[in-house]
């Protein structure tokens, strides 16, 4: 955290992901395998100025709609 935000870092403490994030997830694997984490960033026009996304390692924005129908999907032993 650096000046009321967060930002990732690598294991050299390099910065990988600069910081703009007023709250941050760690990264988990979803259902694709691919590594997400949840994060929160002040947006001018979003509602209460906060925005909730979920990006990648590389700081891409992935689409919510996504990451929430995999949790409600249930896994291969239940189908």
């Amino acid at each position: 955290m650096k000046n009321g935000l967060w930002d990732f870092i690598d294991d050299k403490g390099n910065e990988v992901i600069p910081n703009i994030y007023t709250e941050v997830s760690e990264f988990t694997e979803d259902l694709t395998k691919e590594k997400v984490a949840f994060v929160k960033a002040f947006h001018p026009l979003a509602e209460n100025n906060i925005r909730e996304l979920y990006i990648n390692e590389k700081d891409e924005i992935i689409d919510a709609r996504l990451i929430e129908t995999k949790k409600k999907r249930p896994g291969r032993r239940f189908s």
